[in-house]
């Protein structure tokens, strides 16, 4: 009999290989994790925090089953526009409470941290990390004039 090899971290603890991949084999399976992660972004939580499987490969998931159904009733792109109208749906709710907040209809509502979230999760307050160049196309000509 074969004995598994088993790897351990610095800390002495068992490390146990990623099964992640192996729970959604099917196309049914993979399109019920794209619509269990579109309902986890729409309630207003990030893509980190959903637990079944990482955005990376929900979004893998969603370009292979686009591409390959080749637009069949099975899996659409129409259902790739579901993660998005998520992202829509989670901005749309936290805008939603912050003017809540703001209309002091939330008790207790701490308008920094409402803020704070808006800057991390959606970009707000952050300027363009794109140098701005411009180019004039002119010609000077320099004269030395001996005194």
């Amino acid at each position: 009999m074969k004995k598994k090899k088993i790897t351990r971290d610095k800390r002495g603890r068992v490390i146990k290989g990623n099964t992640n991949a192996v729970k959604f084999v099917t196309a049914e399976d993979k399109i019920a994790l794209i619509k269990r992660f579109c309902d986890h972004i729409s309630e207003g939580y990030s893509q980190e925090s959903f637990e079944e499987a990482d955005y990376r490969t929900i979004n893998d998931y969603a370009e292979k089953l686009t591409a390959e159904s080749a637009k069949t009733e099975d899996f659409t792109v129409l259902q790739t526009t579901l993660i998005h109208r998520a992202f829509r749906t989670s901005r749309k709710r936290w805008e939603h409470w912050g003017i809540q907040g703001m209309l002091n209809k939330i008790p207790y509502f701490n308008a920094h941290i409402w803020a704070l979230n808006m800057r991390n999760r959606f970009n707000w307050d952050k300027e363009d990390k794109s140098p701005k160049e411009m180019t004039i196309d002119r010609v000077i000509t320099v004269n030395f004039v001996k005194d």
